[in-house]
């Protein structure tokens, strides 16, 4: 019996997507970027001021706040940098713009100031995923595999971690809002701002560690930097140098392609924790299946074009799953987490397909038997990645027996 077309996820997942912050120095001496010395210039790419007005009903979302004061803090502190103060206006005016971006589905920096006076911004945005106060502090915090200590001063590449751990900065408030379209897009702002240009040797000081005096630098080994987080007493691995083993492959349209397979196999064991979790047998890696993801995922990084495929497996429908992400490297984890997330707008009393659930309903799929995956990443630096599912789920009358609910 032919079955039906496979339902299509319609809306890829996007997680984070943090911009370079606007309080940003520039390489000398173009004036496309920022260049700071005793004050900010103008951000000549930014909206206009948008505050909150003395009669303005501007609601903060303290758990957000308190979770991104206390990353922060637990943050600063590997960097000598003193904790940073909670100032209920610097959260007013991010949350006004941070529902602003919501509204207009906009993403780029303000010209907002603190009583007239120039302060720091960072800006973060995701999609697929909810925002926490301790991912986008992680995720600004994650740009410090970028900075030279050796060449103290702004990159392109590093303006969220210097703000996030500028020892000048005293005060800090933070704001986040959700878009109609499923967008979270988080605010923070700091005062004294940061990323002032000659400042920086003085302000982002190098890791130390207990008995360390201050501003004494420590070793950082070549493979990777390990970050305590105080909280949730956890230890996360940020990867400098990444010297994962690939081969080089031909995908169905005779293009060179890449296959990471530590992606593929970090992406293929996580989807198999998950399915486990449902009951649904694991998948295995389908290296034909992985050249036609990698193929698809490149031709995104060259159309800049996030939007489904119309590819088949040997003449027949399969799934696909689509991610992007931005600021920080894509892995097959982050990517598999952020598909099934999904799990939570789930109703299992209704059965079928549901808007906003598409990727999770493919990752858990029972009679989904093999997958491939591929990633691609634009000279800009975001990271496009696909997931290739045979036999192809998403069937409308077939998710009761095909998506249970977690075993207990």
């Amino acid at each position: 019996m032919k079955k039906s077309q496979p339902t299509t996820n319609t809306k890829p997942s996007q997680p984070s997507k943090p911009k370079p912050v606007l309080n940003k120095p520039s390489p000398e001496p173009k004036k496309t970027a920022q260049i700071i010395e005793k004050k900010p210039v103008n951000k000549t790419n930014a909206t206009a001021n948008i505050v909150p007005n003395d009669k303005a009903n501007v609601v903060l979302n303290q758990e957000i706040i308190n979770s991104a004061i206390d990353a922060h803090n637990n943050l600063r502190k590997l960097h000598n940098a003193p904790p940073l103060k909670h100032n209920a206006e610097l959260s007013k005016i991010a949350q006004v713009y941070a529902d602003h971006l919501a509204k207009t589905d906009t993403f780029e920096h303000s010209k907002n100031t603190y009583n007239g006076k120039w302060m720091g911004e960072n800006l973060s945005m995701c999609m697929g995923m909810a925002m926490t106060g301790e991912g986008m502090s992680q995720r600004w915090y994650d740009e410090i595999k970028n900075y030279n200590y050796e060449k103290p001063g702004f990159g392109m590449k590093t303006g969220h971690f210097t703000q996030v751990v500028w020892k000048g900065t005293e005060e800090v408030g933070f704001g986040v809002a959700k878009s109609k379209t499923g967008k979270f897009y988080a605010v923070g702002n700091y005062y004294p701002g940061g990323n002032m240009m000659s400042a920086f040797e003085e302000n982002v000081l190098p890791l130390s560690k207990p008995g360390k005096k201050e501003g004494e630098e420590v070793k950082i080994e070549k493979d990777d930097i390990e970050v305590k987080n105080v909280k949730a007493n956890m230890k996360k691995q940020i990867v400098i140098d990444n010297e994962e083993k690939k081969i080089e492959v031909k995908t169905e349209k005779k293009t060179t392609g890449t296959l990471d397979l530590a992606f593929i196999n970090e992406a293929i064991a996580k989807h198999n924790v998950y399915r486990k979790i449902h009951g649904a047998p694991e998948l295995k890696h389908n290296e034909e299946l992985s050249r036609i993801a990698q193929g698809y995922a490149e031709k995104i990084v060259a159309s800049g074009e996030f939007e489904h495929s119309k590819n088949q497996y040997e003449n027949q429908p399969m799934g696909e799953n689509l991610a992007m992400c931005f600021g920080k490297k894509m892995t097959g984890e982050m990517m598999t987490t952020m598909w099934y997330n999904e799990v939570k707008a789930y109703n299992y009393q209704k059965p079928g397909f549901q808007g906003g659930t598409g990727h999770f309903t493919q990752v858990v799929w029972k009679e989904t038997r093999e997958a491939g995956f591929g990633l691609g990443i634009t000279k800009d630096g975001k990271y496009y990645a696909v997931g290739n599912y045979f036999p192809a789920g998403n069937y409308q009358g077939q998710f009761k027996e095909n998506v249970l609910a977690p075993k207990k």
